[in-house]
């Protein structure tokens, strides 16, 4: 809902319904278990080397959730006019979520006997025992988890130099910082703490649109985005990083009623470590970064506008 307080002030907001689905997928590395009997150590201590997957877990959920925005818009002038948006955080809990498990084979046998378990035992059949009916990996378990929605805040201006060309650009602010740690709590099982420790990101944009004769215009843009992950949780969960795009557009009225918009945009992103494990640490580090991320991503658009 929007209204106009004076002839160049008009104030808005709006409720926003968030439905989310989620899905969430990880191994589970077994070097980081504790030896069945033995609680004080783990698979590591007898050779298993770490990154050695032996359970796969699918966490599914949906959730709605509330959450508001607001802004204002003034002109202080016929050609220049400022605005603002801020859009509430969401902290949305998937409390009703479904987590399914499967036992990944590692084919690995005890090395040396230990007690009551000779050498040569398949590690396998040690661990199978977790995943029947009631134990903390048995199939189709209920889960939560609880993930946050960052809040928004974006500010811009819009500037009409002449009849025929506008320039717009626009700062926002991305309040990721409030991704800090996720919880996965199963049903059966202590609850698996990811530590993200995300930051606050910062973008800004800068536009044209030039109106070359009455029918058609022109325009293009450019945005850069700071990265939130830091370097040590950028994975395959959101493998993010800085980030530019380059757009062009082109606007053609057809007749009096019909209109034609076109936009290509290129992203680049720059390559960036990251890591596909944690390495057994509770709190991962850069140390652990296995791998390097690569993405970058070519979008076309058209819209047909009636006027009628």
């Amino acid at each position: 809902m929007a209204f106009r307080l004076h002839e160049r002030v008009a104030v808005g907001a709006g409720l926003d319904i968030t439905y989310l689905h989620v899905q969430l997928r990880r191994r589970v590395d077994l070097s980081t278990q504790p030896l069945p009997g033995a609680p004080n150590l783990t698979f590591a201590s007898i050779g298993v080397p770490a990154g050695t997957d032996f359970a796969d877990l699918n966490l599914t959920g949906n959730e709605t959730h509330f959450g508001f925005h607001v802004g204002v818009l003034v002109k202080p002038h016929e050609r220049v006019s400022f605005g603002a948006r801020f859009l509430s955080g969401q902290k949305v809990d998937v409390s009703g979520g479904e987590l399914e498990t499967q036992q990944v084979r590692t084919g690995l046998v005890t090395r040396v006997p230990l007690p009551g378990i000779p050498a040569g035992t398949p590690l396998d059949s040690l661990i199978a025992p977790a995943f029947v009916q009631g134990g903390p990996l048995s199939p189709r378990q209920q889960a939560s988890a609880t993930l946050p929605l960052p809040a928004q805040f974006v500010a811009g201006a819009a500037v009409n130099v002449t009849e025929a060309l506008r320039l717009l650009a626009d700062y926002q602010f991305t309040n990721w910082s409030a991704f800090d740690t996720l919880v996965l709590t199963p049903e059966f099982a202590p609850p698996t703490i990811l530590v993200e420790n995300f930051r606050d990101s910062h973008g800004v944009r800068a536009g044209a649109d030039y109106a070359m004769t009455g029918r058609t215009t022109l325009r293009g843009g450019f945005v850069a985005n700071t990265a939130a992950a830091p370097d040590e949780t950028v994975t395959p969960n959101l493998p993010e990083a800085a980030r530019v795009q380059l757009a062009a557009g082109l606007g053609q009225a057809l007749t009096n009623k019909l209109r034609l918009d076109l936009y290509y945009l290129h992203l680049f992103q720059e390559d960036r470590r990251g890591r596909t494990t944690d390495g057994g640490l509770a709190v991962p580090t850069t140390a652990v970064n296995n791998g390097v991320y690569s993405f970058h991503a070519n979008l076309f658009g058209a819209s047909l506008v009636w006027r009628f």
